[in-house]
């Protein structure tokens, strides 16, 4: 049970490690064509905040199960299977 909760918590990490190459890397090219609802003038404006913009005020209820639950997982497992 311990390497499969070691498991899971490397494939959330994957995961934000994604999250992280997009907001960083990625946010002027393909992020203008995930979040079409902003004029192309946003995205050069806000490069430097994406990161905190798109992790702290998304209006979409998305990003917590994009996210946030897979994080949860994990956390729920190790609470679970320690105490």
């Amino acid at each position: 049970m311990e390497v499969a909760l070691k498991g899971i918590i490397f494939l959330v990490a994957l995961l934000h490690l994604f999250f992280l190459g997009f907001e960083m890397f990625a946010w002027g090219t393909i992020g203008k064509k995930i979040f079409r609802q902003f004029s192309s003038e946003f995205f050069p404006k806000t490069k430097v905040l994406a990161a905190w913009i798109y992790s702290s005020f998304t209006a979409s209820k998305k990003i917590f199960w994009v996210q946030g639950f897979p994080a949860l997982v994990p956390l729920l497992l190790i609470v679970i299977l320690h105490f």
